[in-house]
């Protein structure tokens, strides 16, 4: 609720704060809308896991030898 009382127009809006907009009072909202945002919100995170995977598997099987 912070957020919502400093930002006072759309286009200063978090992502997160955007989509529980798009949700509307008590989930009221039109949920497809509310799921495009989501899928928008993970589409660029799964490009850089997607990426970076075997760097990312190669750090975390590092950081688990003990040595």
């Amino acid at each position: 609720v912070g957020p919502l009382l400093f930002l006072r127009s759309w286009e200063n809006y978090t992502f997160p704060i955007a989509i529980a907009t798009l949700r509307g009072y008590m989930g009221s909202g039109n949920q497809s809308e509310v799921l495009a945002g989501i899928m928008i919100s993970i589409f660029p995170i799964l490009l850089v896991f997607l990426f970076a995977q075997r760097w990312i598997v190669q750090g975390a099987a590092i950081t688990g030898m003990k040595g």
